[in-house]
């Protein structure tokens, strides 16, 4: 059953390829387990004809997909984009859900071309955990910070006003000030319109649980510093005045005004108009 009847979550696999020392979806989903490309392809068929407006791709690790029955997320996005060329209206539109750096770097160009289709969403969610190569050992997380740069790099160049999503752990085991301050100068440099900045926390049975914990005033204020940064800086100054296509698949969280996504799934909201139902439509605004 959908939470929304216009959006359609499909996973496309389960578990994951890491060995994090901080998570447990490997203790609760066990190995990466991708279904076929055809099975994927014939659910989005079936949600289509169901009136479906987006499509979101979900997993515990997008970019893994495939790599254990022979094939590759950029395989099964070039599937999928035949499928919505041939089915799919025109404003409807696919999410390509979360993705650890280390599984997309040999399928960057598939990538981006998937992103710059006009069915896709030009949006990526990349968790970088933490910008300091130290640390990301520690985490067991398969990247360097070079790594994740060359991903962003890319993608910023390719896809034009692409949204990069991340992530950053505060506080986590073994994280010094130098850490941490390699942190900060990432999250300076590429300024990312959204940033989750989770403070660490040990969940039993994993390694990280058994590491040495940084104080709670540290960790907090490490979170708090980039929050403050994060919330300083202006993403959408500049526009005012720019001319948008949105897709409205919801309503705003004060229940009055319409919430649409652009094509980089930026969130713009739309004042409602007496008798007017702009749900499931595009609207220029």
């Amino acid at each position: 059953i959908r939470r929304n009847p216009l959006v359609e979550i499909l996973a496309i696999n389960t578990g994951c390829l890491n060995n994090c020392t901080y998570c447990k979806t490997k203790h609760a989903r066990g190995d990466l387990a991708s279904y076929e490309v055809s099975e994927i392809c014939d659910r989005v068929r079936a949600v289509l004809k169901e009136g479906v407006r987006e499509i979101w791709l979900t997993s515990e690790d997008t970019g893994a997909y495939g790599r254990d029955i022979g094939t590759n997320i950029g395989e099964l996005l070039k599937a999928l984009t035949r499928v919505m060329d041939e089915e799919a209206e025109p404003d409807v539109m696919m999410r390509i859900g979360m993705t650890n750096p280390p599984y997309i770097l040999d399928q960057l160009e598939e990538i981006a071309e998937t992103l710059n289709h006009p069915h896709v969403y030009a949006f990526m969610h990349l968790p970088v955990q933490s910008a300091s190569d130290h640390v990301l050992d520690a985490m067991k997380r398969k990247y360097t910070r070079e790594d994740f740069e060359r991903v962003v790099d890319y993608l910023r160049e390719k896809v034009p006003g692409i949204h990069i999503m991340t992530d950053i752990i505060a506080g986590f085991p073994s994280e010094e000030p130098e850490d941490w301050a390699d942190s900060m100068d990432l999250i300076r440099k590429y300024r990312f319109h959204s940033v989750q900045i989770p403070q660490f926390y040990p969940r039993p049975g994993t390694a990280a649980a058994k590491m040495k914990k940084l104080s709670t005033k540290v960790v907090k204020a490490r979170s708090r510093e980039m929050s403050t940064f994060w919330r300083s800086y202006l993403p959408y100054e500049g526009r005012e005045g720019t001319r948008y296509r949105i897709l409205v698949c919801e309503r705003a969280r004060d229940g009055k005004r319409w919430a649409g996504r652009n094509k980089c799934y930026e969130q713009i909201l739309v004042d409602p108009l007496p008798g007017v139902d702009l749900l499931g439509k595009s609207v220029d605004v």
